[in-house]
């Protein structure tokens, strides 16, 4: 039953004409199974497709639900990295997420989300002057 569903497809948004105004109208079939494996394969942080995780991450503190295709909760900003590039090479969408706070559903979506607040909490530097403070940041080369 596992290998069934790793195989799975699921039909998700896609983007139209950039010309066409309004929100995606069109669909396409993702290989579900195949975006998971690659995740696990890149990803030393959690990736996440099993159902009670979908329901965990189908909503927010707003009246709004929408299942995500699966969660990636990244230990690291490579890991972070690593999502974008999969899932653009699938033409899965993604949609990050930090508290799942938000009152107006932005932090719900049928897309890959990519829950940041786990283990990606640093604070960096402190801007007093500019009323700024950097979070997470990568490590300078």
């Amino acid at each position: 039953m596992a290998k069934a569903a790793r195989r799975a497809t699921r039909e998700v948004p896609t983007r139209t004409h950039p010309e066409i105004a309004g929100p995606p109208r069109a669909r396409m079939t993702l290989d579900v199974g195949r975006l998971e494996s690659a995740l696990r394969k890149a990803v030393e942080g959690e990736v996440r497709f099993d159902t009670a995780s979908q329901g965990l991450y189908a909503q927010d503190a707003s009246n709004f639900r929408q299942v995500p295709i699966g969660v990636v909760i990244p230990r690291t900003l490579d890991d972070v990295v690593a999502v974008h590039k999969i899932c653009h090479r699938f033409g899965a969408p993604i949609l990050n997420r930090g508290g799942g706070t938000s009152l107006s559903g932005e932090t719900v979506n049928e897309a890959v989300v990519i829950d940041h607040s786990k283990y990606l909490t640093a604070i960096g530097e402190l801007d007093h002057d500019r009323r700024l403070v950097t979070c997470e940041r990568a490590a300078r080369r």
